[in-house]
């Protein structure tokens, strides 16, 4: 599909903007013929700065979910600690008797 886009825009860019019979001058049809070229390299210029700048954004947002990972593990760590000395303690201070049952 983008190639034929693509093609089309040629095919526009050589089909004679000026009624048979009248001949521009060279340095006008020079002008004419590269201007379609300018805002195709305009475009193309603003759609990489558009990427580039996509790219910086992503790039911060995978950086901070990152650093909002390494903080959840660290509070499951943290979390998981703290459930192993508490039942640590509440063992010490209630022994496991299977026999009682």
């Amino acid at each position: 599909m983008a190639i034929a886009e693509e093609k089309a825009k040629a095919a526009k860019v050589n089909e004679p903007s000026e009624p048979a019979g009248s001949v521009p001058k060279g340095s006008e049809r020079a002008k004419d013929a590269s201007e379609p070229d300018n805002d195709r390299v305009k475009e193309l210029e603003r759609e990489n700065l558009d990427l580039k700048i996509t790219n910086r954004g992503k790039d911060f947002l995978i950086e901070q979910m990152k650093k909002e990972r390494n903080g959840f593990f660290d509070q499951l760590l943290t979390a998981n600690r703290k459930m192993g000395e508490l039942e640590t303690k509440l063992l010490q201070i209630e022994p496991r008797n299977p026999d009682a049952r």
